[in-house]
């Protein structure tokens, strides 16, 4: 379910000959992010490790949710301009 409804987003956002670059763009800072959590396992700990996790998931959930009340403000601006919304 997760790989096709990845798939459907990605061709609807990036175009083809956008797509490996914008992904791969992606991948890096993910990237660094494990291989820096890796080597520093025996200082981390198991907690540390997950606490890390946890971190980069609450950032990018922080991220995304202001990226849609952005939108949502543009989007109600937008209405406003073409007077659809008093």
């Amino acid at each position: 379910m997760y790989f096709p409804a990845i798939g459907i987003l990605r061709s609807k956002y990036f175009p083809d000959s956008h797509r490996s670059v914008v992904m791969n763009l992606f991948g890096i800072p993910l990237n660094a992010m494990v291989v820096s959590v890796f080597l520093s396992i025996e200082r981390l700990g198991v907690q540390g490790a997950l606490g890390v996790s946890t971190v980069a998931l609450a950032r990018s959930l922080r991220q995304l949710s202001t990226t849609e009340a952005t939108n949502e403000v543009e989007l109600l601006l937008s209405f406003k301009e073409r007077n659809f919304v008093s």
